[in-house]
């Protein structure tokens, strides 16, 4: 994985299709924050450096076909130029795609602990899950962070805040089924979850 050419890619897509006031802020944000260096999960998927901003590319890659049927790097400008139902544009599909997990920005140190390799204890690096900024769910934590620096159309906040349909309920272990109503209203939102999973389980795992 290469964080400098992830880097430069996740900024070109976000400078090219999203044409929004504040854009700029946020994306130094993200660069002060370490979201370019950070992993996307401490085990799971891609648990190394650079993780989260690859899984970032993706979630593009996967949302973009859904609407699309090709990928980004095939879309010409009559497809950019297409305009879905509740007015959803390109520059929706990338902005969703590209911040909906930044929630996890900030939120991962290097630790060490030790592991028995061939019958020796050694100490090993490994990335620990330290959320200094707590924020109801993370769909919800996203929407947050985003609209400190960039406005958000409604549907776009409502694919963000419910990317991870009813798993996201922090104050309860009921599963809220409130994402149900959003996807059958929001093929943002529902497309938006599809290309989170798809890329999770299998994408990231390659």
């Amino acid at each position: 994985m290469n964080i400098v050419e992830n880097k430069n890619a996740f900024i070109t897509l976000a400078t090219k299709y999203i044409k929004r006031d504040g854009l700029d802020k946020l994306l130094a944000w993200l660069d002060r924050s370490g979201f370019y260096v950070c992993p996307a999960s401490t085990q799971y998927n891609l648990p190394v450096g650079g993780g989260l901003c690859q899984h970032a590319l993706n979630v593009v890659d996967t949302l973009i076909y859904k609407f699309f049927d090709k990928h980004i790097e095939d879309l010409t400008e009559e497809d950019e130029a297409k305009v879905f139902e509740n007015d959803i544009t390109i520059e929706s599909v990338v902005l969703v795609a590209l911040f909906s997990s930044i929630n996890k920005v900030g939120c991962y140190v290097k630790d060490f602990k030790n592991v028995k390799v061939n019958g020796k204890w050694e100490q090993q690096e490994y990335w620990k899950w330290d959320e200094k900024f707590i924020y109801a769910g993370r769909g919800s934590k996203s929407v947050f962070i985003i609209q400190q620096y960039m406005k958000l159309w409604i549907e776009e906040a409502q694919a963000i805040a419910f990317v991870l349909a009813g798993e996201d309920n922090i104050f309860s272990g009921v599963v809220d089924t409130t994402y149900r109503k959003i996807y059958e209203n929001s093929r943002l939102a529902l497309y938006l979850h599809l290309a989170e999973m798809e890329s999770t389980y299998l994408l990231d795992n390659l």
